[in-house]
């Protein structure tokens, strides 16, 4: 997880040098549900009270289901398909989805020849029947082959983060992210980008962040709370 964070704060970094060197006399506007953004030669404007806002509401939705179900990474993944979202747990997930620039977790809908790959290694992996449709709806799907609770915490924060229409989640943002991904071993991932592209697929990168890093605050408070509890275990026992 540290690592991942890692990889997205360089990014960062590489999305802002080359913001930097955007042609200065340009302008652009970029605006979504909750955040507006303008920039010209002379200033950066960043309206985003609304999605900090909706990040609260966030946590607040979720920290109570997810820590009732710590401990019980399939409780959680049933619950979430009581949201009306399907979850499939497929062995080298992450492997099979690298081959379209996706990674595990939550899938925001997909169209074309994406979305057909998708559907095909659901189908054939979980449904054991051939689904040939050109479109998917938002989906979850998990490495079997590797531990990923935090995954599924990271995914439910993103799915909610979807569902309050959050930016970032956007398809534009979505798709920007995807061929930034698929270039993060060069060292111009950001080649060919517009403005309005850069300022997208921040967002679609802050998210991720945001989901990082509300996993990270569960994992403390849990490791918190059992060092609590065994500290007072401890001291019962020397009473007695």
């Amino acid at each position: 997880m540290q690592k991942i964070n890692q990889y997205l704060a360089q990014l960062y970094i590489k999305l802002f040098v080359r913001k930097k060197n955007t042609n200065k006399s340009k302008s652009a506007y970029y605006k979504n549900s909750t955040t507006k953004k303008a920039m010209n030669s002379s200033c950066t404007l960043n309206l985003s009270a609304e999605t900090e806002k909706t990040k609260l509401q966030i946590h607040d939705e979720l920290k109570p289901i997810v820590k009732k179900y710590i401990n019980y990474p399939e409780k959680l993944k049933q619950y979430i398909r009581t949201q009306g979202i399907k979850v499939y747990t497929i062995k080298n997930a992450d492997k099979m989805l690298g081959y379209i620039n996706e990674k595990s977790g939550f899938i925001t809908p997909r169209k074309g020849f994406n979305a057909l790959y998708i559907n095909l290694l659901t189908g054939l992996m979980c449904e054991k029947r051939i689904n040939i449709s050109l479109s998917t709806k938002e989906i979850m799907i998990f490495d079997s082959s590797k531990k990923h609770l935090y995954e599924i915490i990271k995914a439910m924060y993103k799915y909610n983060g979807y569902k309050k229409d959050m930016p970032g989640f956007d398809e534009t943002s979505q798709e920007v992210f995807r061929k930034v991904y698929s270039k993060r071993n060069t060292a111009t991932p950001f080649e060919n980008c517009s403005i309005n592209d850069i300022f997208a697929c921040k967002e679609a990168i802050a998210r991720d962040i945001d989901s990082i890093n509300f996993s990270i605050e569960i994992a403390k408070e849990v490791e918190n709370t059992k060092q609590a509890h065994d500290k007072l275990k401890a001291e019962k026992s020397a009473e007695v």
